[in-house]
């Protein structure tokens, strides 16, 4: 409806404008005078052109009506719903699949850690974190699990397991009644502004940027809102202990007031044998609701499976495993045992001597007299391993040691957040530096030296004035490029006619009133009409493309830190191409023929080039810093660069640094491969 609202304001409006291109070309007709002719007649200009300027006021009424949202629009309909459930699980299957691989969680496979199902600190049952979905997650009714365990013992390793078995579970059911399964939707607790957000709308807004393909129109308007509202996804919220103590304490507020949602929740408790009253389960707001169904505390890993993970497809010096399997089924209680009796420890062992480096040092006792000397060696040997050049390895102590102090408490790493982290002034001078550098170009090359002083002058003023009023944007911009299906070129039409509409009447009438002021009312029209005929030919033909593009189709991949930044990018990119190109355009129009009415053609067309890579130059700078975070990520990466702060390619650094195996991801965000390990970089930071 609002794409056809938008066809015919659009005719109506390109009518209209004809119709009074008519009138003004009769009269020029009936009284024999060209167009020349009436620009030094303020008669002609009052007769003629003024009942033709009566017009823009419609057009404006035009434009008003087609933008205007007129109704409400329709909710998503079962079919849309089913789909985009069908859509949410494959793309939840194939993104965490991948990170199951980087984890470790498919070769060699996870530890064997025991769990046990607790009801008011009583044992009930136990098993292996492999049989949390059949045994806990899929004979309880729609509610709460948490899972709980002391640092390292493998929650969110536990909870990928179970969201990739519910998945598997999901894909086994009858198709007729597979909808009434809910899709598991992995969250992470760290990015949650629990004091200020509810989790309904957590998990809304994290569906919106971990699986774009969501806000496809295919799926109708918001469908991520209906699927969480109808129970259509599991909310896996990973981490509950990464939040401060007052947010936490919202939290739990929040999970216990939100009581309709079905979640799995894992966090750290001091007293593992009440762990359901440390999460606030046991405080429901209502005794008949209870919110806690089942409390798995994980379990410290037994020395013969210690010693079976750390011997299967082992390739690298497998008799030097063997041995060390041995030694710690014959002292269970030794500093070896203990340390690596944990999925954390097991995970960097098998890391850390993976290149052919013998474990047998482990068992030195004199070398190691406890558990925590052991994991330290363990931290140092996995970045040993993964950055074996000691340049390199330096590097990295150097600038992910600071990566690590500036994250402080927060476990996640959203690259868009970078720039924020060299204080409040920093990236706005950041963000004005592009512009001072186009306006001091643009305004040398138009008044020489003196020009380009006053130029990087105002660059300066409106660069920090666009940073401060702008800010940064709290997500990144996605933008996909793509042909368009037949059934959206109506509405791409549509909005086409109404940019070329409303762009070419806004421009049109600053070149007017530029004309006016330069040559009087008797060039005002003239002025005006080149100006917004051309301006709104580029603006049609560029930003309905961008606003087109800025809305994922249902064929889009779910979101990684990579593809983000990308997509973003290319956002900044497209939008600064097409805003330099309609201003650069106007700008031309209106000093070129304002130029060439005064001093002839030659000099206009002189003044025109100028003028419109000048004013292009600025406005592309300008829009592009001020509308994507990756542009502004670019220059802080180089002044942070400068300043020995960090690499001039900051992302394709962090992204090295995931595929060696220090960094891991979750969604679109970054973060260390264990809590310890940021927490070691922080401890070897040079800087500090």
């Amino acid at each position: 409806m609002k794409a056809l609202r938008r066809i015919v304001a659009a005719v109506a409006g390109l009518a209209l404008l004809a119709v009074l291109a008519w009138y003004v070309r009769r009269e020029l007709t009936s009284h024999h005078l060209g167009l020349a002719d009436t620009l030094g007649r303020s008669d002609a200009v009052t007769r003629i052109y003024a009942p033709a300027a009566a017009g823009i006021p419609i057009v404006l009424l035009l434009w008003i009506w087609a933008v205007h949202p007129g109704r409400r629009r329709r909710a998503s309909s079962p079919a849309q719903i089913r789909a985009a459930q069908d859509r949410l699980a494959a793309g939840t299957s194939a993104l965490w699949d991948a990170e199951a691989v980087r984890r470790h969680l498919v070769h060699p496979g996870p530890a064997r850690v025991s769990w046990r199902w607790e009801d008011s600190g009583r044992v009930v049952d136990q098993g292996w974190t492999d049989q949390l979905h059949d045994h806990v997650y899929a004979l309880l009714p729609p509610s709460r699990l948490a899972i709980a365990g002391p640092p390292g013992s493998g929650k969110s390793g536990a909870l990928l397991l179970l969201l990739q078995a519910a998945l598997d579970h999901r894909e086994r059911v009858a198709v007729e009644q597979r909808h009434d399964v809910p899709v598991p939707v992995w969250l992470s607790a760290g990015e949650w502004d629990a004091t200020h957000q509810s989790l309904r709308a957590f998990a809304v807004a994290t569906l919106h940027r971990d699986h774009p393909y969501l806000r496809a129109p295919a799926y109708g308007p918001d469908v991520a809102t209906t699927l969480v509202n109808e129970g259509a996804v599991a909310l896996f919220l990973d981490g509950l202990e990464q939040l401060p103590e007052a947010a936490r304490t919202t939290a739990i507020d929040r999970l216990t007031s939100e009581n309709d949602l079905r979640v799995v929740v894992t966090s750290r408790v001091a007293d593992c044998r009440q762990p359901a009253e440390s999460f606030g389960f046991t405080a429901a707001r209502e005794p008949e609701a209870p919110l806690a169904h089942a409390v798995v505390q994980l379990l410290a890993v037994q020395p013969e499976d210690v010693g079976e993970y750390l011997t299967r497809d082992q390739t690298s010096d497998p008799i030097g495993w063997q041995l060390l399997a041995a030694g710690l089924k014959e002292r269970p209680a030794s500093a070896t045992a203990v340390a690596l009796n944990n999925p954390l420890a097991l995970d960097l062992a098998r890391a850390a001597y993976s290149q052919g480096q013998s474990p047998g040092e482990l068992s030195h006792e004199f070398r190691f007299p406890d558990a925590d000397a052991i994991r330290t060696h363990l931290l140092d040997k996995l970045i040993d391993t993964a950055y074996p050049n000691p340049a390199d390895r330096a590097r990295a102590l150097r600038w992910l040691g600071r990566i690590a102090v500036e994250m402080g408490p927060d476990r996640h790493l959203p690259w868009w957040f970078l720039a924020r982290w060299s204080g409040s002034w920093l990236p706005r001078v950041a963000t004005a530096l592009p512009v001072m550098a186009a306006f001091g170009t643009g305004f040398g090359l138009a008044f020489g030296m003196p020009g380009a002083v006053g130029g990087v002058a105002l660059g300066l003023f409106g660069g920090m004035t666009m940073g401060w009023g702008s800010g940064i944007r709290q997500e990144p911009a996605p933008l996909v490029p793509r042909r368009p299906r037949l059934r959206d070129v109506p509405a791409l039409a549509a909005s086409m006619l109404m940019t070329a509409l409303v762009v070419g009447v806004a421009l049109g009438l600053m070149g007017g009133v530029a004309g006016a002021v330069a040559f009087g009312p008797a060039a005002a029209l003239a002025i005006g009409l080149a100006t917004g005929l051309l301006s709104g030919f580029v603006a049609a033909g560029t930003f309905p493309w961008i606003s087109r593009w800025e809305i994922p189709d249902n064929r889009a991949p779910a979101a990684t830190p990579l593809s983000t930044y990308r997509a973003d990018l290319r956002y900044g990119l497209a939008f600064a191409a097409a805003t330099g190109l309609t201003a650069g355009t106007a700008a031309a129009v209106v000093t070129g023929l304002t130029v060439a009415l005064d001093r002839g053609p030659g000099p206009g067309l002189v003044a025109a080039a100028v003028a419109g890579v000048v004013l292009a130059l600025v406005a592309a700078v300008t829009a592009g810093m001020a509308y994507a975070e990756a542009p502004v990520l670019l220059v802080m990466s180089l002044v942070r660069a400068l300043r020995g702060r960090g690499p001039v390619r900051l992302l394709a650094f962090l992204e090295d640094a995931r595929d060696r195996g220090i960094l891991r991801a979750a969604g679109p965000t970054y973060e260390f491969r264990h809590a310890e390990l940021q927490d070691r970089f922080v401890e070897l930071f040079p800087g500090r």
